[in-house]
């Protein structure tokens, strides 16, 4: 697997020693070992990881589940917005479709940074405590989760 990062020799000083800032993506062999190791997660881990953020998302009152919905589909329409954003101010050319749908992903990504819950766009998080742990409470809960989003 290839390296994200630039490697410098291990007896190279640091940019930092060299003017005061140290440039970006510069590390040592050492260090580059280390993001190599905690870069790649076993698949329990992820799954664990994955399970609580759906707990603890279940565990939210409802009112603030049903407000992050309103606000995710709110935002998912900057998609809508940027796309006539794009089509209106870009020239009528051959290739302005193209350029047009790259407002699309807009609102998507407004969803996903800020963390709202819109249930069509990550249904894994609620559903991974269930399938984890079937009971009739975890159910209900995944079924008023489903209804607020």
């Amino acid at each position: 697997m290839q390296s994200l990062f630039t490697r410098r020799p291990q007896h190279e000083p640091h940019e930092a020693s060299r003017n005061g800032v140290e440039e970006p993506g510069e590390i040592s062999d050492s260090e580059a070992e280390t993001v190599e190791e905690r870069s790649r997660l076993p698949a329990p881990l992820i799954y664990e990881i994955v399970r609580r953020m759906g707990e603890e998302e279940m565990e939210r009152p409802i009112t603030s589940l049903w407000w992050s919905g309103v606000a995710a589909g709110l935002s998912i329409s900057f998609s809508l917005l940027a796309q006539a954003l794009l089509q209106a101010h870009l020239p009528d050319t051959t290739w302005r479709p193209l350029h047009t749908c790259l407002g699309y992903p807009v609102g998507f990504l407004i969803v996903v940074l800020a963390r709202q819950q819109l249930f069509t766009e990550n249904t894994i998080t609620p559903v991974l405590p269930l399938a984890a742990k079937f009971t009739a409470d975890n159910l209900a809960k995944l079924a008023s989760y489903g209804q607020s989003s």
